[in-house]
Formats: structure tokens, C-alpha cells, sequence
């Protein structure tokens, strides 16, 4: 009389000849439409068009729906989607009419942006172009139109706003000079620096004509009634690289002082001709722009020499570095001379 041997202990599995049969290795059926077909097989999409259309919609489906796990919120603000909180495939799934109000709950001024567009799109198709024997048309000399003609009646107050601009160019020179030289912050000269070759280049390259209202004067800057490059201002690209280096200094009423300065100076030039109004929007684009190229410039080259630029780098090495004195050699006699 045999005895039935038990399983193992701690095994939970039957024995092997009640193990379950070999998995089949045969490709597994899917349905297409009305057909179920193995995965080797080749399916016609003309045998049924309602298969294929079903399928078509299960793909986009699938495609619009997150997957497993997905946190919209993570996902939107990694990848900064135009609605926060909503993946593109998502958001371009729901209703055109909420999908419109929530791109402008969140993006105003992006489509601010975009009816300005529209906008000026029709104004310039729709534009007389100004013909080769008028002047150029300037919006901001017919809104000065009044304080020209009062400038014009009055040399002697000309002469004198002249000097007052000219005065006002020598204290942007000198904050600049005195963050380089006194406070070893060269920046704002750096972004001077490429301010002004930009503008010799594209003022070289693009000689405006001079207005034939212009009322010149000898104390204005450039001093002495010299030519001068129209395209862009300098006067307000130096000042607003000398404001926007007081305000990372934190010098906020320094600031506010050169923009109202800033101001007023340009209103004056187009009162008297002296630039164009776009010379002065680029001058103002300018600023910025140069600004942020001088930081990045800084930023390379502190990757490479670290305080290049500082005039104090070498007397602090000198100061913080101890001189390592050689011990003095001293020669012993040899004892054959004893």
C-alpha cells in the first residue's frame, strides 16, 4: 500500500502532474469591426468601413484621454501649456467656447496682443504709402505740432533746453563712468559701449533724412552744430541703460528722476525735429536690450576668469596670498678644512 507523498513544506504549488497545461504560444485574436483576426494577419480596410471608422475613433480617443497617472497640474506648469492644469490633447477636447474663455482668463495680454495684430494688419493693407516727395509722415511730430511753433517763436528758450539736455547727457556719462571706475561695476559701460557701435552701424547703414523743420541749436549734444546719426537716440539709450542700473542698485528715486528726465527730453526732440519717434522707441529698445546683453556677456566671462574685471582682484590676491619665503642656503665648511 503506497502512500501519498505530500508537497513540500512551504510549497503552495500542486504537484507536477497536476501542474496547469503550457501556455499556447499562438498570436492572440482582435477585433476589427466584425472580424477577429490574429496579429499576423493582414486586415483590408475596404472588407468593412464601419470596422475602420470605429477604430479611427477609438484611436483619437485614446490619443485625447491622459494616461495612467497623469497629473495635469505637474505636466502644465513643466511644460507651461496655455491653460494651466490642462494637457494639449485634453484642452483641444473641450468646447470651443471654453477653451476661448479660459485662454483669455489666463492670457490677456497675449491676445491683447493678437487684436492688435488683426488691427494693424488692416491699417496697412488699407495704408496710402507716402509718396517720394513728401516728407515723411512722423505721429509724434503732429502731436507736437503746438510746441514746435512755440519753440520756433523762441530761440532764446530753445538755446537754453539745449543746454539743459546737454547737461542732462553729461550726468548719464558720469553715473556710468562712476559705477565702472569707483564702484567696479562695469555693466551699464559695457552695455553703453554696445549701444553706441550699434547705432554708429545702423545709423551708417540708414541715413535718414533731416527734417526741414529742425531747429538746431549750438549748445545742444553733440556740441557745435555737428551732423549726428538720426537712427536711434543715444540720448535715450544712455539713459535708459543708466536708469535700469540704478534700479538693480535698488536707487529707485534716482531712477524715477532719469525716466522723468528721459521723458521730457524726448518730448523735446520731436518738439524740435531733432530725432524721428521710432529713433526713440529704438532708442528705448535699445537700452534693455544691450543691458541684458552686457549681463550675459559678464555671466560668460565669469565662467572663464573669475573677477577679470576688477581692478581690486590683483591687490586682494597680494593681500589674502602669503609670500612664501626661501629658507636662506648656508654653505657648511667641509671637515678636510677643519
Amino acid at each position: 500500500m503506497t502512500s501519498r507523498k505530500s508537497p513540500p513544506r512551504g510549497c503552495k504549488n500542486p504537484p507536477e502532474s497536476a501542474a496547469s497545461p503550457p501556455e499556447s504560444h499562438e498570436p492572440p485574436l482582435r477585433t476589427v469591426g466584425s472580424k477577429k483576426l490574429k496579429e499576423d494577419d493582414h486586415y483590408d480596410a475596404g472588407d468593412d468601413g464601419l470596422g475602420t471608422l470605429k477604430m479611427m475613433v477609438m484611436m483619437i480617443r485614446a490619443l485625447a484621454a491622459p494616461p495612467k497617472g497623469f497629473h495635469h497640474k505637474a505636466f502644465s506648469q513643466s511644460a507651461r501649456h496655455p491653460v494651466p492644469g490642462k494637457s494639449p490633447m485634453v484642452w483641444w477636447s473641450r468646447p470651443l467656447g471654453q477653451v476661448i474663455l479660459e485662454v483669455l482668463r489666463f492670457h490677456p495680454i497675449p491676445c491683447a496682443f493678437a487684436v492688435s495684430l488683426l488691427f494693424f494688419m488692416g491699417v496697412e493693407y488699407s495704408l496710402l504709402m507716402v509718396s517720394p516727395s513728401s516728407p515723411p509722415y512722423d505721429l509724434g511730430f503732429v502731436f507736437t505740432h503746438s510746441l514746435h511753433l512755440f519753440l520756433a517763436r523762441r530761440p532764446s528758450l530753445n538755446t537754453i533746453l539745449a543746454a539743459l539736455n546737454t547737461v542732462f547727457v553729461g550726468m548719464q556719462t558720469a553715473y556710468i563712468l562712476w559705477a565702472l571706475l569707483v564702484e567696479c561695476r562695469p555693466r551699464a559701460a559695457i552695455a553703453a559701449l554696445f549701444m553706441f557701435t550699434c547705432r554708429g552701424i545702423l545709423g551708417y547703414a540708414t541715413q535718414l533724412p533731416l527734417p526741414k523743420e529742425f531747429l538746431g541749436s549750438g549748445v545742444d549734444f553733440p556740441v557745435g552744430n555737428v551732423s549726428f546719426f538720426l537712427f536711434f537716440s543715444g540720448h535715450v539709450g544712455g539713459s535708459v541703460i543708466a536708469s535700469i542700473d540704478m534700479r538693480r542698485m535698488q536707487r529707485w528715486e534716482l531712477a524715477w528722476i532719469f525716466d522723468a528726465l528721459n521723458f521730457l527730453q524726448g518730448l523735446r526732440l520731436l518738439a524740435t525735429r531733432g530725432h524721428y519717434t521710432i529713433d526713440l522707441a529704438v532708442g528705448v529698445g535699445a537700452g534693455f536690450l544691450c543691458d541684458a546683453l552686457a549681463g550675459r556677456y559678464q555671466e560668460i566671462k565669469s565662467t572663464s576668469s573669475k573677477d577679470a574685471w576688477s581692478p581690486t582682484a590683483t591687490l586682494q590676491q597680494q593681500q589674502l596670498v602669503p609670500v612664501v619665503q626661501q629658507p636662506l642656503l648656508v654653505s657648511k665648511p667641509h671637515p678636510s678644512t677643519l
